[in-house]
């Protein structure tokens, strides 16, 4: 058996081929994919972790990039979703 490399993973052991998860999902010690929690993203370009997104941007439906606030809202690093500015 050959372990998969970091931000990899496979379900059997084996020959089978390491295998990308899908965005929005990072290896489960290199045997399964899991989501990324909320209010964080994971990408192609950094499949190891999932990493939250920055003050003023919140995760796509896909956890796959960061989605800026737009008109009177604004979002914490980390948050689900954006807020409204007006209380």
């Amino acid at each position: 058996c050959v372990p998969c490399e970091s931000g990899k993973f496979k379900n059997f052991s084996g020959n089978e081929e390491c295998r990308l998860c899908p965005g929005g999902h990072v290896p489960l010690n290199r045997i399964s994919c899991v989501p990324c929690a909320s209010g964080t993203v994971s990408s192609r370009d950094n499949p190891e972790k999932c990493t939250p997104c920055p003050e003023g941007f919140v995760p796509n439906r896909q956890k796959t990039r960061c989605d800026e606030c737009t008109g009177q809202t604004y979002a914490f690093e980390g948050d689900e979703s954006c807020r409204s500015c007006f209380f």
